[in-house]
């Protein structure tokens, strides 16, 4: 069943379609990504997780991955970054007596121990209905 969940396209109509936040979270990402402040994007994807029904969380999560790789995986080098790194833990998209869950991508270089790479770190934790997320996002220029 994974594997169908993360074949299945998510493309940028599918987005903005179900989701209804795409231009926001496109602008968002451009800014968080141009200025090299993580706090920016952190910020309002709590506020878009906090809002929105559980069940959504891993579609957002396997749309942002996908939007990250198709619009700005290219111009990294435009934008002066090397990498980003996000991850995700706890009760992600499910309610009850569940284990907890970690969701995490990465693009680019993310190397914590390499001396050339400034890191931007912002972590934040989600309160949800059925429990809090840890959110921690990781910017490398």
């Amino acid at each position: 069943m994974l594997r169908q969940i993360s074949k299945r396209k998510f493309n940028l109509k599918y987005f903005k379609r179900n989701l209804k936040v795409s231009k926001q979270i496109i602008g968002i990402l451009y800014y968080t990504f141009l200025l090299k402040d993580s706090s920016i994007f952190v910020n309002f994807f709590r506020k878009i997780l906090e809002k929105i029904n559980i069940k959504l969380h891993k579609k957002i999560l396997l749309g942002l991955k996908k939007l990250i790789s198709d619009l700005y995986l290219p111009i990294f080098n435009f934008l002066g970054l090397r990498g980003l790194f996000l991850n995700i833990k706890g009760k992600l998209g499910v309610s009850g007596s569940s284990k907890k869950r970690r969701f995490f991508f990465c693009f680019g270089s993310h190397s914590i121990t390499n001396r050339d790479l400034k890191i931007d770190i912002k972590s934040t934790s989600v309160w949800t209905f059925t429990g809090s997320l840890g959110l921690y996002f990781l910017l490398f220029f």
